[in-house]
């Protein structure tokens, strides 16, 4: 299973109710994605983060092969701290995934309501639905947005700027 087709199959949001156990369901159309083995681990904003073990995998490739001073970067130190406080999981014969007790602290999970279920691409996210509403209110405000944009667009013509640069200089002008 490539990863293009795991980017592609976890989209959308659900609602589901944790069980007694502390168990949520993975929705039908993420099983065939997500596999049989899971790491759940926190979110950078009061989530629950659930990854295929496959995608997980490169994650831990990706932070091994960080020399020592890029382990000091943003995206390196959230990735120790989801390391550290990671759990593995499986799916069971029923499609559940067990969500363990500091991670349900973390993200505020009840098993009396709702929760919300997000599929990101190569992960799923779970949040406690009022924490989702005011995540979602954040993100989506004018000036967030806005600057999301811009970022992209930076990124964009940076990328261009650096081509048009090597292809001159390929050039010999």
């Amino acid at each position: 299973m490539s990863n293009e087709t795991v980017a592609k199959g976890m989209w959308g949001r659900f609602e589901h109710n944790l069980d007694e156990k502390f168990r949520f369901i993975v929705p039908k159309r993420f099983l065939a994605y997500i596999g049989e083995e899971v790491v759940l681990c926190p979110g950078p904003d009061k989530s629950v983060r659930v990854y295929p073990m496959h995608v997980w995998d490169e994650l831990t490739d990706q932070l091994a092969a960080k020399s020592i001073s890029e382990e000091l970067d943003h995206n390196s130190i959230m990735l120790h701290r989801m390391f550290g406080n990671c759990e593995y999981g499986s799916v069971d014969s029923s499609g559940r995934v067990t969500i363990p007790k500091h991670l349900r602290e973390h993200g505020d999970l009840e098993n009396s309501g709702p929760n919300i279920f997000v599929g990101m691409g190569s992960r799923i996210e779970i949040w406690n639905r009022t924490n989702w509403k005011d995540q979602s209110t954040k993100n989506c405000s004018h000036e967030t947005v806005s600057a999301a944009i811009l970022g992209r667009l930076a990124l964009a013509v940076g990328d261009f700027a650096q081509y048009s640069s090597v292809t001159t200089l390929a050039n010999g002008k």
